[in-house]
């Protein structure tokens, strides 16, 4: 099963025993509404409400934080409880009581990282005075919730880390492979709309000489020119577009929807910008240059076969003395 459909199947089920928590909560108290919120300083987000839960809170409404019970709660980092929020001067004239929310116990939900994540709440129309059990019944349903939220945390950085290059923090060949498909549908739609564009501008980049760079000083300085080269394409991109660690010293980068001048200007670019940035070290600076093979695709796929033709480009480049770009329009032609 692919990281994605692993990390969907494991938020239904959070999401369904989340439901199951919010009934048991709503039938053991005899509150009307139970619910559970995520929220930040600004807005809150309703994730699960209990099946009889009233109209006042639905699950996937979003709204303003400010001047509500979560708010307090969010803010404190403790529990809420509000018998009856007509006798309480703070809510009498809130947007509380305007929604019809007049009792309220809520509880601080946290992330695993021990931020606040958001609200655990069960509420009643009218006023209702709280049981103290109801507090520590909560508090184990939320002890719950933080362990699903510690289970999916997990489970998303396992499944980050399959896609992403652990060096250089830029995506691999499998991440490439989950997301060539949306670059193309974005290079083909966006290009459409400009005759000078091509769907996927492509670039294939290597490190010159780095073979030298280890023999001379070590895989930990190559492993930090690596990282270094790395952050110095990621910062020369668009965020629409890709960089991928292809392997060893090489590099992929993709263009969705990108004009031929403009590809050929950004690999000089980059080029130019390897020889501004050398590599600081205790002692010294270590200047370093990079060869570019780029150029342009039309067409509706690309496989891993269809890159050859553009390392031709990067091989020209490198028997051409390193250091420099070469490419042409489309890859394909």
């Amino acid at each position: 099963m692919e990281e994605v459909q692993i990390i969907g199947a494991l938020e239904s089920h959070a999401q369904k025993q989340w439901v199951h928590l919010l009934n048991m909560l709503s039938q053991a108290t005899g509150m009307q509404g139970a619910y559970l919120s995520r929220c930040d300083s600004k807005e809150m987000r309703i994730l699960a409400t209990n099946d009889t839960c009233p109209k006042a809170v639905q699950a996937g409404e979003q709204f303003s934080i400010f001047s509500l019970y979560c708010e307090q709660v969010m803010k404190t980092g403790r529990y809420l409880s509000v018998d009856d929020a007509w006798a309480d001067p703070k809510w009498a004239n809130s947007r509380e009581t305007d929604a019809g929310i007049i009792s309220y116990l809520g509880l601080p939900v946290r992330q695993p990282n021990g931020y606040l994540f958001g609200t655990l709440c069960i509420w009643a129309p009218e006023a209702r005075p709280h049981c103290h059990q109801w507090l520590a019944l909560m508090q184990s349903v939320v002890n719950i919730i933080e362990s699903d939220l510690s289970l999916l945390a997990v489970g998303k950085s396992l499944a980050n880390d399959s896609i992403t290059d652990p060096l250089t923090g830029l995506n691999n060949r499998r991440g490439l492979e989950q997301q060539l498909d949306g670059l193309l549908s974005l290079g083909h739609r966006l290009s459409g709309k400009s005759q000078d564009k091509i769907p996927l501008g492509m670039m294939m980049l290597d490190l010159d000489r780095f073979k030298g760079v280890n023999d001379t000083y070590g895989h930990i300085v190559g492993d930090k020119l690596l990282k270094h080269f790395a952050d110095l394409i990621q910062g020369a991109i668009r965020r629409q577009d890709l960089a991928v660690r292809w392997g060893g010293e090489e590099f992929l980068l993709l263009f969705p929807a990108i004009s031929p001048r403009n590809l050929a200007m950004l690999a000089e670019k980059i080029r130019l910008l390897v020889i501004a940035s050398p590599l600081m070290l205790d002692q010294e600076e270590l200047a370093f240059t990079v060869s570019i093979g780029y150029g342009g695709w039309n067409q509706s796929q690309l496989s891993s076969e269809n890159i050859q033709t553009l390392d031709e480009q990067l091989l020209l480049a490198k028997q051409q003395g390193r250091n420099r770009c070469c490419g042409k329009p489309l890859l394909c032609a």
